[in-house]
């Protein structure tokens, strides 16, 4: 069983695993996000600053602070298990 986030393409594709533990389908938006912030996590530091800096002047500030959120749980996540 998945807790598909509205998509409704779980029958379609494969089942991912997010960083929460849900699970959706892998063309879920919550899963393209997921898969932004690992990318910008291993970006060294300045690059991913420019980045983040970019990405909000072309879709705003809430949109930058909830990816942000995402970066936050993922980095998380990475340092608890080693």
């Amino acid at each position: 069983m998945t807790d598909c986030l509205g998509c409704q393409s779980c029958e379609d594709g494969p089942i991912v695993t997010l960083i929460s533990g849900a699970q959706v389908c892998n063309l879920c938006p919550a899963w393209r996000v997921e898969c932004e912030a690992r990318e910008l996590l291993d970006m060294p530091l300045e690059a991913r600053r420019a980045a983040l800096a970019d990405r909000e002047s072309k879709r705003g500030v809430k949109s930058v602070n909830a990816l942000k959120d995402v970066m936050k749980a993922v980095f998380e996540a990475r340092r608890a298990n080693g």
